[in-house]
């Protein structure tokens, strides 16, 4: 029998999961995580050999997940991975495959097809692209990036999580609107007061005197009072000791950078 862990903040679609695979005789230990840090460590004590997960949750999501468990040497070849997505977003499906998934699906789904599928694939009867559901994943020459991207807007909220910054002050959604606007277009990092900063005042109905203030404070809030291990894992050694806090234009550009890494093949 398999020991399958199961991960999503979706309590209702794994509350509806969780009966099929108990009465299928094929799992063994079923475990459930609802965000990342906690399916981590579920990992690190079950060593299933599924690992089904969502890609978008807190404290950590599929990718971040995904890069630990190859980091720690979870990601063997007895522990089969599959990643179920939201929006089809070709740039995810093939970097989530090109780091060790073993194949992926997307919601809504039929639940028995679903552990078809699962079954299939950890048993290695099928190839990825002979399994029905699979899709095609074509070569893609940019990253996919829109306001309207909800994959985006979480990984950068999942960021912004790490590093503890607040989610009520007023330059938190300055800086998500305005990275997301960098990840778009990289040239903004060069015109942020001529450009961006209107952008986002505009976006908001402010003035890009008051943008510029609120990022600085959100900035100033996460640096102080955020945690300083997370900071130090997404920044490294990119911020000068002695100069404490970055600028705007720094943070902006690192956190877009960050972001890029994990959606770059």
């Amino acid at each position: 029998m398999k020991k399958i862990i199961v991960i999503d903040d979706d309590i209702t679609m794994v509350g509806e999961l969780l009966p099929h695979l108990e009465n299928d005789s094929y799992f063994g230990e079923i475990s459930v995580a609802h965000e990342g840090k906690a399916a981590l460590e579920l990992i690190r004590e079950k060593r299933p050999d599924i690992v089904l997960t969502d890609i978008t949750m807190p404290n950590g999501d599929g990718i971040w997940l995904l890069e630990q468990m190859k980091k720690e040497f979870l990601l063997h070849e007895n522990c089969t991975v599959i990643f179920m997505l939201d929006i089809k977003l070709p740039s995810i499906e093939k970097l989530i495959l090109e780091m060790g998934a073993d194949y992926f699906v997307m919601k809504p789904f039929e639940t028995l097809s679903l552990i078809t599928q699962i079954k299939a694939v950890a048993n290695g009867e099928k190839t990825i692209d002979q399994l029905p559901g699979k899709k095609c994943i074509p070569k893609i020459e940019n990253i996919e990036t829109s306001k309207e991207n909800p994959i985006l807007e979480q990984m950068v909220t999942n960021i912004f999580h790490e590093v503890g910054m607040p989610a009520h002050i007023k330059g938190y959604e300055y800086l998500r609107f305005a990275i997301l606007r960098v990840l778009e277009n990289r040239k903004l990092l060069h015109s942020v007061t001529k450009e961006l900063y209107p952008m986002t005042a505009k976006e908001f109905d402010s003035k890009p005197s008051r943008v510029e203030r609120a990022i600085r404070h959100a900035i100033e809030v996460a640096w102080t009072r955020g945690d300083a291990d997370n900071i130090a894992k997404l920044f490294g050694c990119t911020v000068l000791s002695s100069r404490g806090k970055p600028t705007n234009s720094e943070f902006l550009a690192m956190i877009a950078d960050n972001i890029l890494l994990r959606l770059s093949a």
